[in-house]
């Protein structure tokens, strides 16, 4: 296995699911972020409560209060660029 060159993270809100979820999903986004990161030696779940929290004070800035992200999450690694191109092409054809 090659060196990691980065990787995909996906969680969930309360009330939606990823998507191809047979439960169904929300296809239609609002908001995108972009996020650019630099290596952290913080392991990963760290790096996802950060962007949780994050998310989390926008958010009641914009007047929603309360629980927002189901826990867990997803994480897709890239061995090479390959592997990152086609993540972010996966999220841009998304976003759509």
């Amino acid at each position: 296995m090659g060196q990691t060159v980065g990787y995909m993270l996906t969680w969930t809100t309360y009330g939606s699911w990823l998507q191809g979820d047979e439960r169904g999903y929300v296809k239609v986004c609002t908001n995108h972020v972009h996020l650019v990161l630099r290596y952290s030696p913080e392991p990963i779940g760290g790096t996802v409560s950060r962007f949780k929290n994050v998310a989390s004070a926008a958010l009641r800035r914009h007047g929603r209060a309360g629980r927002v992200w189901t826990r867990g999450f997803d994480k897709r690694y890239c061995f090479d660029q390959g592997d990152l191109s086609r993540r972010i092409q996966y999220v841009n054809n998304h976003n759509r």
